[in-house]
């Protein structure tokens, strides 16, 4: 759980702790690309897989390495992947 990772209870985010809009704007664009590749891919193996491999629309390297610079870029690029 979130929580758990940062070392937090969730009494933590009754006392009113708060989280910049930069910080929620990440967070959506991970949720975001993690729900896409869970309906692009049947498997989990499959999404982990595609997220390390070259990919040329992202100059050969790997999607991975795509999202520690522009997250929003792998998030659109999968959202134009997904027929909704």
């Amino acid at each position: 759980m979130i929580l758990q990772k940062l070392d937090m209870t969730p009494g933590a985010l009754a006392i009113g702790l708060t989280v910049s809009e930069e910080a929620l704007i990440r967070i959506s664009y991970v949720m975001g690309i993690y729900k896409n590749l869970r309906l692009l891919f049947p498997t989990e193996s499959q999404a982990n897989a595609w997220v390390r491999k070259p990919n040329r629309d992202f100059d050969g390297e790997p999607a991975l390495n795509r999202m520690c610079e522009d997250l929003a870029a792998v998030r659109h690029y999968l959202d134009s992947s997904v027929d909704y």
